[in-house]
């Protein structure tokens, strides 16, 4: 779908996690970055990769994740983007190279990313997105390499997922004691 005059803006899946874990962490994001002016995206390979995050690190049941996602993708009207092959050599290879141009230049091995990531990036330039949320350094880096403005959640948002992340675990480990 061509969304011409509308400021495209894609979601990472760090970014995504933030926000499906807290309520009011979503609730203030819509009230405060969600304009009529602005279309969001996600790549169709965090779909899983946040259920899955919600499951093994947020202590969330599978259909109580599958339900946040659902309420995320909703809320946000985000739009999905795919991978294709043509990607792997005209696009995928410039986000490779950009991705090798930070580590070398910031001497941080640490910044490299993964072949999703890789995807990801490489389907939002052929989108023509134009600024992305993300937490991850290396991608935040090669995106800015490749001119892709980012943009950066708040920090309560961090701080509120973490905090119930940890009360998630400690209920989670009270039941297995109890069993």
């Amino acid at each position: 779908m061509e969304f011409k005059g509308f400021e495209k803006i894609g979601m990472d899946t760090s970014a995504l996690i933030m926000l499906s874990t807290c309520p009011s962490n979503l609730e203030d994001f819509k009230n405060r970055f969600c304009s009529v002016d602005r279309v969001f995206y996600h790549s169709a390979k965090v779909h899983h990769e946040i259920i899955g995050v919600l499951i093994n690190t947020f202590y969330f049941d599978k259909n109580e994740a599958k339900e946040w996602w659902e309420r995320l993708v909703k809320t946000l009207n985000l739009n999905i983007v795919y991978w294709h092959k043509k990607f792997k050599e005209e696009i995928e290879n410039r986000v490779i190279e950009a991705n090798k141009q930070v580590i070398l230049e910031s001497g941080e091995k640490k910044f490299k990313i993964g072949l999703p990531d890789i995807k990801i990036i490489s389907c939002f330039l052929n989108e023509g997105v134009n600024k992305v949320y993300t937490l991850d350094k290396g991608f935040r880096n090669t995106c800015i390499k490749l001119g892709i403005d980012v943009l950066m959640l708040p920090q309560e948002y961090i701080k509120k997922s973490e905090e119930i992340r940890k009360l998630n675990e400690k209920f989670y480990s009270e039941i297995r004691k109890v069993r």
